[in-house]
C-alpha cells in the first residue's frame, strides 16, 4: 500500500497549504484594520466595534496635499476627529476642512468665552456657511491658531503654509465681494475683517490687525444711517477712594438680587497670605461670583495697607492683577463648557464682568496715586489741573482726568444692571467695541499705549516668574487680551464721530443697527454723555 500512496503523492505533488484569508476593506475604521476584521463602515463609529464594547478609533482622514501629520492623541479627540471632508465644494481638500473644524471647536469658543460674546459661537459660523469670504478667513485663523499651538516644529510650518494661502484667498474674495456691490457687503466685510485682524494678532502684526479692523468698521459706519433715538445727560465724576468703594459696594449689593442667592466670602482678607488658588474652571456662575467678590475684599484691603505704609513696592497689586487674569480664564472656560453654554441669557454674567473691570480700575488707581513705598502722591497746588509749572501737579491731574473718564464709562455701561429700562443691549450677535477715553497713563516700567484699564493693569505685570506663570496658563487668552487693545485703536482711527472721544460701540449685524456712546467735557469739568441708536 505504501508504493501506490507514494506514487500518488509524487503525481499530485505535496498537499496544498490553505491560507486563511482576512476580509480587508481599505475604507474601514482604524480598529477593524488593526484587528483585520471586516468593517461595516457605519459612521461615526462602526457597529462591529461598538456592539462588542470596543472603542472605535474612527476612519482615516483623506490625506491632503499638505500631508498633515496629526498626533495620535489628537486623532482620538472626538472634538477634532475629522471623518472625511463633507460632500460639498466649500472645502477643496482635507487640510482646509481640518483648519475650519479647528476654528469651530477651538479658536471661536476660546475667544468667545473670553469676551462672553455669542457672535463667535453662532453668528460667525453661520456667516461661514453663507459667505465664502468669511469661510476662507475662518480657515486662515484656524490654521494660524494651530500653528501657534504647535510652536517651532515641522508640522507648524505646514500649517503656516496653509494659513498664508487661505489668508490671501480671503483677501481676494473680500475684494471681489466689495466690487460686486453685495447687499450685505458691509456686514461681510466687518466679520471677515475681524477674522483677519485675529489672524494678524496671532502673527504679532499689530499695525496690520488695526488696519483690518479699521477697514471693516469704516465701511460699516459709512452706510446711510438714521438716528432713531438719542439720549444726552451730564455727569460729574470725581474719582477717589470713597467714590470707587461706593460703586463696587453697589455692585456687590446688586449681586444677591440678580442671582437670587447671597454671596459667600470664601476667606478673610485680613489674614496675611490667605490667597486660595483660583479654580481651573468654575462649576457655576455662583462660584465665579463668590471668587471675584472675595478677590474684591482683598484688593480693598491692600489699598488700606498701602495707605498705612505696610506694603513696600507694588508686588501685592501685581499679584491681584494676575489673579484677576486667572479668574478671567476660569470664567471663560466655564462659559465654553456645556453647563455654561446651556445657561439662559441674563444680566448675571454682565455683573461679574463689570465688577472685574471695576477691580482693575481700583488697582490702577492705587498705582497711579502712590509711590512704591506706599506714600500717596500729593499735588503742590490746590487746583492741580490749573498748574503748568509743577511736574507733580501735571502728572496728578492727567492721571486723575484719565481715570475719572474710565470710571465714568464703567458707570455708564453698567446702568442696565440697576435700571431695567436701560437701552444697553444684551441681544445675541452683537459686536462690542469699546475704546476707553482719555490719554494712556503709561504706568510702570513698560509703555502701554492702550487706554483700557484692563490692558494697562496687565502691562504692569513685571518680567519674570509671575508674568510667565500668567501667560503660560492663559494660552490663547493673551491673544484675546491683545485683541481688546487692537479694537480700541481701530475704533479711534476710524473716526466715526469727529472731535469726540469714543466710549462704546455696539454693532448688531443682523438687525443692521448700532448703539454709540461718546462724551465730551464741558467748561465746568463735567462730562456730557450722548447715546445714539443708529439704523442703517
Amino acid at each position: 500500500m505504501a508504493a501506490p500512496m507514494l506514487l500518488q503523492f509524487v503525481a499530485d505533488g505535496p498537499p496544498k497549504r490553505t491560507r486563511k484569508l482576512h476580509n480587508k476593506v481599505k475604507t474601514g475604521c482604524q480598529t477593524c484594520k488593526i484587528r483585520k476584521k471586516k468593517c461595516d463602515e457605519a459612521k461615526p463609529f462602526c457597529n462591529r466595534c461598538t456592539s462588542t464594547g470596543r472603542k472605535c478609533d474612527g476612519y482615516e482622514t483623506v490625506r491632503s496635499e499638505a500631508n498633515i501629520a496629526k498626533p495620535r492623541s489628537e486623532a482620538r479627540d472626538p472634538s477634532l476627529q475629522l471623518w472625511r471632508p463633507p460632500d460639498t465644494n466649500r472645502f477643496q481638500n482635507g487640510s482646509d476642512y481640518y483648519c475650519f473644524e479647528f476654528f469651530r471647536h477651538r479658536t471661536g469658543p476660546d475667544i468667545a468665552a473670553y469676551f462672553d460674546s455669542s457672535i463667535w459661537r453662532t453668528f460667525t459660523l453661520r456667516a461661514c456657511l453663507l459667505h465664502p469670504t468669511v469661510l476662507q478667513a475662518a480657515i486662515a485663523v484656524g490654521a494660524v491658531h494651530r500653528r501657534f499651538e504647535l510652536g517651532i516644529s515641522p508640522e507648524a510650518f505646514t500649517f503656516c503654509d496653509i494659513a498664508n494661502r487661505q489668508y490671501w484667498k480671503a483677501l481676494k474674495c473680500l475684494e471681489e465681494d466689495l466690487k460686486s456691490g453685495h447687499p450685505l457687503g458691509a456686514e461681510i466685510n466687518m466679520v471677515a475683517s475681524m477674522l483677519l485682524c485675529i489672524f494678524e494678532v496671532f502673527q504679532g502684526n499689530d499695525e496690520s490687525a488695526i488696519a483690518h479692523y479699521k477697514s471693516g468698521l469704516t465701511l460699516l459706519i459709512r452706510q446711510n444711517g438714521k438716528v432713531k433715538h438719542t439720549e444726552t445727560h451730564r455727569q460729574y465724576v470725581n474719582l477717589d477712594y470713597a467714590a470707587l468703594r461706593k460703586f463696587t459696594d453697589r455692585l456687590e449689593h446688586r449681586a444677591p438680587q440678580l442671582f437670587g442667592t447671597p454671596t459667600a466670602i470664601l476667606y478673610s482678607a485680613s489674614v496675611k497670605g490667605s490667597f486660595d488658588p483660583i479654580p481651573e474652571v468654575f462649576t457655576s456662575l455662583e462660584q465665579a461670583r463668590d471668587v471675584i467678590i472675595t478677590e474684591g475684599q482683598h484688593i480693598w484691603h491692600s489699598w488700606a495697607q498701602l495707605e498705612l505704609g505696610n506694603l513696600k513696592g507694588f508686588s501685592t497689586q501685581q499679584l491681584h492683577v494676575s489673579r484677576l487674569l486667572e479668574w478671567s480664564k476660569a470664567y471663560a472656560d466655564y462659559s465654553k463648557s456645556a453647563r455654561g453654554r446651556s445657561r439662559p441669557a441674563s444680566r448675571q454674567p454682565y455683573l461679574l464682568k463689570a465688577y472685574r473691570e471695576a477691580l482693575y480700575l481700583v488697582i490702577l488707581t492705587q498705582l497711579a496715586f502712590h509711590v512704591p513705598d506706599g506714600q500717596a502722591i500729593e499735588p503742590l497746588c490746590f487746583l492741580p489741573e490749573t498748574c503748568d509749572c509743577h511736574t507733580v501737579c501735571r502728572v496728578y491731574s492727567d492721571r486723575k482726568r484719565a481715570l475719572s473718564k474710565h470710571f465714568a464709562r464703567v458707570m455708564l455701561v453698567t446702568e442696565s444692571l440697576f435700571h431695567d429700562d436701560s437701552s444697553f443691549a444684551y441681544q445675541d450677535h452683537s459686536i462690542n467695541l469699546d475704546s476707553g477715553i482719555g490719554p494712556p497713563l503709561k504706568l510702570g516700567s513698560e509703555t502701554c499705549t492702550s487706554t483700557k484699564v484692563r490692558y494697562q493693569a496687565t502691562s504692569l505685570l513685571p518680567e519674570g516668574e509671575l508674568r510667565q506663570k500668567v501667560w503660560n496658563k492663559m494660552g490663547v487668552y493673551n491673544i484675546a487680551e491683545k485683541l481688546g487693545s487692537i479694537e480700541e485703536h481701530a475704533v479711534v482711527t476710524a473716526a466715526a464721530i469727529p472731535a469726540a472721544p469714543w466710549v462704546d460701540v455696539t454693532c448688531f449685524l443682523e438687525a443692521r443697527k448700532m448703539i454709540v456712546r461718546h462724551c465730551k467735557e464741558d467748561e465746568f469739568g463735567g462730562l456730557i454723555w450722548t447715546q445714539e441708536c443708529i439704523s442703517y
